[in-house]
């Protein structure tokens, strides 16, 4: 019961300040209708619900499902055998994960829904196999990351050469989103899983896989756009205001949406169970009630996201740039600074990194560094929504600096700088996030596919230089501390030599 306490106080606290700005918002700048106000009042507590229960599902099944697999398929030290499973893995969790859907949604006229979840499957499946080999290998992630990257941007540049430019925000933005609340802690859980059983005490090797799986989809939809002949509409011409009416069936559909992706890890683990893994029946009793929370908790969550969020965020967008375009800077900053710590990922990430590092990465901390990074993030989208200026100049740089930091920091913060640009842009960002910036863009008239198309992408980078910087400044801060205690030592000698 005081488990479950605290994780409601931790939900609480994730969602209230957002929740208090986008109503003060309403109510004193943009005049949103009273519908809207009392239905996003209405999905910010059946986030805070869903957030706690979630959590705790997480914590019960699907972390430690994914641990057991891990290291169950590496005692076997059959290699094909770790990559067959391992492909498969990345391929199921990727084509059911929840966060997907919106993106889809506004891809469905030029690419088939189905056609896009296999494609950024198969990528995350072919990564995640890189991602184990990164591990077994001892390979070095920086060089993987910088090549890989190298990759992307030469494939994003032929693409402008023969006019495919629109799939470049579109690459990035699914390799965002495919790394949402389901995909993310079973990625995570798998590899440690996998590292415990290799014997390296490093913890830096736990870390890397969700970034590794983010590459495959970008490089994927993007060469996937080389060869689409269709054209992309965003949904975002007409503005539709919330609508208790909506809510059945967004119910109804989330709560098949989520049961597959469950149903299926669930089968795949009691497979395992059956012939390799043979748990404790006390111990299967509990992930298997845990799975039962994990649902509840995601449902709810995902009701909130996509009931009031959605629809919230498209209309402030559009109400807000047709009052005052410039205010978009100032109010994204404020709201990418607060939503990206109701990202339920998130919140499992920052447990297990404190609990990994010993305490010596504080959760808080870690936090505070994604909620400046993502709030720059957000006004660095809305500038683009307003100027129209090219995705380039914003990405190019951001992964300069990016790659630059990653020589100068302990390599255990960068494979958290990029496994958390990842995590940072989960469901929230799509359902409210991303319609907040097709709501300005409508409202300006502007390219939507263009302007708006890479938020997402912008998510994913902030945290590559935020938490890099956290790193650099802790490794400043050790050097001195090292150097003062060999002061303090020295001292010491002198003092002993002369008496």
């Amino acid at each position: 019961m005081n488990r479950l306490k605290t994780k409601f106080k931790e939900a609480f606290f994730a969602v209230f300040p957002l929740t208090v700005i986008v109503v003060l918002l309403g109510l004193f700048v943009i005049d949103l209708p009273t519908d809207s106000i009392i239905g996003f009042i209405v999905s910010s507590a059946l986030l805070i619900v869903g957030m706690a229960l979630f959590t705790i599902g997480i914590d019960n099944a699907i972390m430690p499902i994914g641990e057991l697999i891990g290291s169950r398929i590496t005692r076997t030290k059959k290699l094909w055998f770790i990559f067959i499973v391992s492909f498969f893995i990345g391929l199921i969790i990727a084509i059911t994960e929840p966060g997907l859907t919106v993106l889809s949604a506004q891809l469905s006229e030029a690419i088939n829904p189905w056609i896009l979840l296999i494609i950024v499957g198969v990528g995350v499946g072919i990564f995640l196999i890189l991602a184990l080999a990164k591990i077994i290998f001892d390979l070095n992630l920086n060089r993987i990351l910088m090549i890989l990257y190298g990759i992307v941007f030469a494939i994003a540049i032929i693409l402008t050469i023969i006019g495919k430019s629109d799939f470049i925000g579109v690459g990035f933005d699914a390799g965002g989103a495919v790394t949402g609340a389901i995909t993310v802690p079973f990625i995570m859980a798998f590899g440690i899983g996998i590292a415990t059983i290799k014997g390296n005490n490093d913890a830096s090797d736990s870390f890397g896989l969700i970034c590794l799986c983010c590459v495959g989809p970008i490089m994927l939809v993007m060469l996937l756009g080389a060869f689409s002949g269709g054209t992309i509409t965003s949904g975002a011409e007409s503005l539709v205001h919330f609508s208790f009416n909506d809510l059945t069936s967004i119910i109804f559909q989330t709560m098949s949406d989520v049961f597959i992706p469950l149903l299926i890890i669930t089968a795949v683990f009691m497979l395992f169970q059956i012939f390799l893994i043979k748990t404790p029946k006390t111990n299967l009793f509990k992930i298997l009630i845990g799975i039962l929370f994990t649902y509840v908790g995601l449902v709810i969550f995902l009701v909130g996201a996509n009931g009031g969020f959605t629809s919230i965020g498209k209309e402030i967008g559009y109400l807000l740039a047709d009052y005052n375009k410039w205010l978009l800077i100032p109010v994204g900053l404020l709201i990418g600074f607060f939503l990206v710590v109701s990202e339920p990922a998130i919140q499992v990430l920052g447990s297990r990194i404190e609990e990994i590092s010993d305490g010596r990465i504080k959760r808080k901390t870690l936090m505070m560094y994604l909620m400046c990074g993502v709030g720059v993030a957000i006004a660095l989208a809305m500038i683009r929504i307003i100027t129209g200026i090219s995705i380039f100049w914003i990405l190019v740089p951001g992964y300069i600096i990016a790659f630059t930091l990653s020589f100068l920091v302990p390599k255990i913060f960068t494979a958290l700088a990029f496994d958390s640009g990842g995590v940072a842009s989960g469901p929230m960002t799509a359902a409210f996030l991303l319609p907040l910036g097709l709501g300005a863009c409508s409202a300006l008239g502007g390219d939507i596919l263009h302007d708006a198309f890479g938020l997402i992408a912008f998510v994913s980078l902030s945290p590559l230089i935020t938490i890099q910087i956290l790193g650099l400044i802790s490794n400043i801060k050790a050097r001195r501390t090292t150097t003062e205690s060999i002061l303090v030592a020295d001292d010491f000698d002198v003092i002993e030599l002369e008496v």
